[in-house]
């Protein structure tokens, strides 16, 4: 799995917020699909 800084986390997080509908949940959803197995666990707990 990838490992995230913090700053990491705060960029995602920025843009996800600036996404709406189904942009949001594409971003969302590949940003988990990069981070690898466990990725999905691991974004849920940010």
């Amino acid at each position: 799995m990838l490992k995230l800084t913090d700053s990491t986390v705060k960029w995602l997080k920025n843009t996800a917020d600036r996404l709406k509908g189904s942009a949001r949940r594409i971003f969302m959803a590949e940003t988990v699909e990069q981070l690898g197995y466990g990725g999905a666990s691991a974004a849920q707990g940010v």
